[in-house]
């Protein structure tokens, strides 16, 4: 196994490779659209930019802020809020504030918040609608003390990443990563497309890697196609030309 993806080693500050996760710097699939190899790792940059935010701000001892990072840093622990499949698609979200109403289903207030009732299953019978106060109550009720090994973890995330003056990778910085992202992965399908050219297809006007990998592999396999059919009509004619020429020496 790698290092883990809460510490790297750079040559310089706002380090950034092309064509690498902007947070744990492995090489990316072919197939990736993203800046990023996982949601995990893109969390884990994001809580980091958070983290130095806050201690910037001074906003680190305000009561709110410690439990948002709590709660952060727990998910982070476990590979990720997305990892446990909880976004909630937005017909489903409908259904469940239709249900409720409108309201906390704990305190009767405004709801806001969608939360699982127990588990990671998004049927509608699993989640329910509470408002931010009850739903931050009820995920400071389920978090259990970090381990020994995992507080290690995140003791080394915040010396390596959150306390340097300068941040460490690209995608640490709030103020560079919030501008030059999009512009990224602009320049990530441009190389790819330039790539793809150079292979002999030209892609016409695709906008992810995925799409043009897709009409570079159909590409591909037609060329093949063509080039089979070519060989059997080229071995065709030259036996022809065997039995005509033989009749012709007759």
């Amino acid at each position: 196994m790698g290092p883990h993806p809460f510490v790297v080693d750079v040559p310089h500050a706002r380090y950034f490779v092309n064509d690498h996760c902007a947070n744990c710097l492995v090489e990316l699939p072919e197939l990736e659209d993203a800046l990023f190899c996982s949601n995990w790792c893109s969390e884990i940059a994001g809580q980091v930019r958070y983290l130095r935010g806050v201690f910037r701000d001074d906003r680190i001892n305000d009561p709110a802020v410690k439990e948002a990072i709590g709660t952060r840093n727990a998910f982070l622990l476990i590979g990720g809020y997305r990892a446990l499949g909880r976004q909630v698609n937005s017909r489903t979200r409908e259904q469940v504030v239709n249900r409720a109403g409108g309201k906390c289903q704990t305190c009767g207030q405004d709801g806001t918040d969608v939360d699982h009732i127990s588990g990671n299953s998004n049927e509608a019978d699993n989640l329910q609608l509470l408002c931010n106060a009850c739903h931050r109550a009820k995920t400071a009720e389920q978090l259990r003390p970090a381990s020994e090994a995992n507080q290690t973890l995140l003791l080394a995330l915040v010396a390596g990443r959150v306390l340097p003056s300068e941040p460490i990778l690209l995608a640490d910085d709030q103020e560079e990563w919030s501008t030059r992202w999009r512009a990224l992965k602009a320049s990530q399908l441009r190389r790819y497309v330039e790539a793809a050219r150079e292979g002999g297809f030209d892609p016409p006007g695709f906008k992810t890697r995925s799409s043009v990998a897709t009409a570079r592999e159909a590409f591909r396999a037609e060329a093949s196609r063509r080039a089979q059919v070519d060989a059997e009509v080229a071995r065709t004619d030259f036996f022809e030309r065997l039995v005509r020429q033989a009749w012709a020496e007759q």
